[in-house]
């Protein structure tokens, strides 16, 4: 084979696809190309969505986790004074139960 031949297919393809698509193949190119740029749009917007809802997503679990460290902070300062007021009650009860004990 000729190098002549060995290039003649690459431009037998290009005849082939110009009779084929003939004036259509420029349209489709432009189609194309809009498809391939509304597809970038959309994969652009579609990051920065999932960029805005991490964003988000990290703020309420921040505020989820202080919310958590503010009531269990509440919830031991409770137990402490119900422990407190319990240890009272009890040293009352034990005086009261000590002078009965005492008068009879």
């Amino acid at each position: 084979m000729s190098k002549q031949t060995e290039t003649t297919p690459p431009n037998d393809v290009a005849i082939m696809r110009d009779i084929l698509m003939g004036g259509h193949i420029a349209q489709y190119e432009v189609q194309f190309a809009q498809l391939d740029a509304t597809i970038a749009k959309m994969n652009t917007d579609i990051h920065q969505r999932i960029q805005q809802m991490e964003d988000g997503f990290n703020q309420r679990l921040d505020k989820l986790e202080q919310m958590m460290v503010a009531k269990t902070d509440d919830l031991q300062r409770q137990i402490k004074n119900v422990s407190k007021q319990d240890k009272t009650n009890l040293s009352d009860l034990l005086a009261e139960l000590s002078q009965k004990v005492k008068a009879d």
